[in-house]
């Protein structure tokens, strides 16, 4: 029967990737409203608009930040998990999951 320590770790390797899709995913979106909001300001747009661009920027910037706190929070709980199953360092999860960590630690 398989273990459901690794099914566990699984999940918290699983939800860790999701974080660092979607703070990548809010970085991209910062960069092109910026994009868009200095485009505005080019073309001489209207001031509506150009609040437009900020306030999504602003909400982006927001995302960004709430992802980053839950990102620091899983980091730390998958880090946990590993230091009190020790004994799972054989398996390729392990290894995947002390990657991940890496990954994260360098993004946060």
């Amino acid at each position: 029967m398989d273990d459901i320590r690794n099914r566990d770790m699984k999940d918290l390797i699983n939800f860790l990737f999701f974080l660092l899709n979607r703070q990548n995913f809010h970085l991209h979106q910062i960069r092109n409203e910026e994009k868009r909001f200095r485009k505005a300001v080019d073309c001489y747009a209207t001031t509506h608009t150009k609040l437009s661009h900020v306030c999504q920027i602003r909400d982006f910037q927001l995302l960004l930040a709430e992802n980053s706190r839950q990102m620091k929070i899983h980091h730390e709980k998958l880090q946990k998990f590993l230091d009190l199953n020790g004994d799972l360092k054989d398996t390729p999860l392990y290894q995947k999951a002390t990657e991940v960590l890496k990954e994260t630690l360098h993004t946060m």
